[in-house]
């Protein structure tokens, strides 16, 4: 199954990792980025399994990491509209979501 991303969640995981790194260490960055990529490995084969949540969306959390991987099924693919953190600015992201 095809997974895209919204530029805006493309920037927002380029802006956590670089985060990580800055704060946490090389390290720490390259397991979120490494915890991004299985979730998309999970999207890819069972798209249903993230949590619903607004608009038709779902939500799949990351391990370890206090961030969702937001996105919906749409056409045989999976569209990766936000990795917004938990705790802040929620729903900031729901005008990314395109009509059906």
């Amino acid at each position: 199954m095809r997974v895209s991303l919204h530029p805006d969640a493309d920037a927002e995981l380029s802006a956590a990792a670089v985060y990580y790194a800055k704060n946490a260490g090389k390290p720490v960055a390259e397991r979120f980025l490494a915890e991004f990529d299985r979730a998309v490995e999970l999207l890819r084969e069972r798209p249903g399994l993230g949590i619903p949540w607004h608009a038709g969306t779902r939500k799949l959390p990351m391990r370890k990491f206090p961030y969702n991987v937001v996105y919906y099924e749409r056409h045989g693919g999976v569209r990766i509209l936000a990795i917004a953190h938990q705790r802040r600015l929620p729903g900031y992201w729901r005008d990314r979501v395109q009509p059906a």
